[in-house]
């Protein structure tokens, strides 16, 4: 498959000059540019996250199958994360992102987990068995609490810190 154009929009540039330098960065750089398409924040490689897809995609070649990890909530919950998602691919070709892109972009949940606009940070890793087989892993997260009423308030269109009083909507006199 041909790569994926990358995008002009302003957000998938910036992904594209903090993806890290690595084979996977052509998958980041088209991830950022189908949030951008998608008019999402951009998100934030992170070294924990990509760690932790790394070590994922080697287990998935060790075993040669394909399955998720059952301890997610664990890991977000020790992790202190506020959201924590996993897209997995096979394929018994090398790796190719365009080919991990429409694979998960043509499936729902998959596309969900990518587009994703309360995750912040993403990690990719693969990595190839004996015979070839390729495993790729997406995890995303929210690494800080997502503003709600109870930890943060606008006045007047601005952030209003935890803790700060709402002001009243009834005028003083």
């Amino acid at each position: 498959m041909a790569a994926l154009p990358a995008a002009a929009h302003p957000q998938a540039q910036f992904a594209q000059a903090t993806a890290p330098p690595s084979p996977l960065a052509p998958l980041y750089q088209a991830i950022a540019a189908q949030r951008a398409k998608a008019n999402l924040p951009p998100i934030t490689p992170s070294p924990e996250l990509e760690q932790l897809a790394s070590a994922w995609a080697r287990h998935l070649a060790d075993k040669g199958k394909l399955f998720h990890r059952g301890d997610l909530r664990r890991i977000m919950s020790d992790s202190g994360w506020w959201a924590l998602t996993e897209n997995l691919h096979f394929s018994s070709r090398p790796f190719d992102s365009a080919e991990v892109l429409a694979t998960w972009m043509t499936s729902r949940p998959h596309r969900r987990n990518l587009l994703d606009p309360d995750v912040t940070h993403i990690g990719l890793g693969s990595a190839t068995d004996a015979s070839g087989q390729t495993f790729t892993v997406f995890n995303a997260a929210r690494l800080t609490p997502p503003p709600t009423e109870t930890n943060a308030q606008t006045a007047g269109g601005l952030l209003v810190p935890p803790g700060t009083q709402k002001p009243s909507p009834i005028p003083q006199r």
